[in-house]
């Protein structure tokens, strides 16, 4: 009777072991399979740090951050010694663009449709990027 007993007692210890081991696998199975809580607190995390960035009260840090988001770029790009041949990619690029410009001018279908919006449109943003390398050559030589 006691041997009984004793297996019982085994066996339930055993079936408890058991089912600790694929409850617990269940609950990590949750998390993985369903991770909506996990992404909950991670993108709470996240909407934290993007309020971060300049707002209450936080501005110095985030204008930090920025000028030193400057300083390397002017590391990068020491002006100073290369700021000829930046002055010459500039210029060139602008050339590249007014012939574009002449190019799609003469390429524009005037029936009137809407190949016809769409030339132009690819015209103004034609300009727009002269327009952008003027501001670019502008700042280039206040530096």
């Amino acid at each position: 009777m006691s041997e009984i007993l004793t297996l019982c007692a085994v066996m339930l210890f055993t079936g408890f072991i058991i089912w600790v081991i694929i409850s617990d696998y269940r609950l990590s199975l949750n998390i993985n399979q369903a991770p909506t809580l996990m992404e909950g607190l991670e993108s709470m995390d996240a909407d934290v740090k993007k309020t971060s960035n300049g707002e209450s009260g936080n501005a110095a840090n985030y204008a930090a951050k920025i000028k030193a988001i400057v300083v390397k770029l002017q590391d990068e790009l020491l002006i100073s010694k290369y700021r000829n041949d930046y002055e010459n990619v500039i210029v060139n690029v602008d050339d590249l663009i007014s012939f574009l410009m002449v190019k799609q001018v003469l390429n524009i279908n005037v029936d009137g449709g809407a190949d016809t919006i769409t030339g132009l449109q690819k015209l103004t943003a034609l300009k727009e990027s002269k327009e952008a390398l003027n501001a670019t050559m502008a700042f280039l030589d206040k530096q």
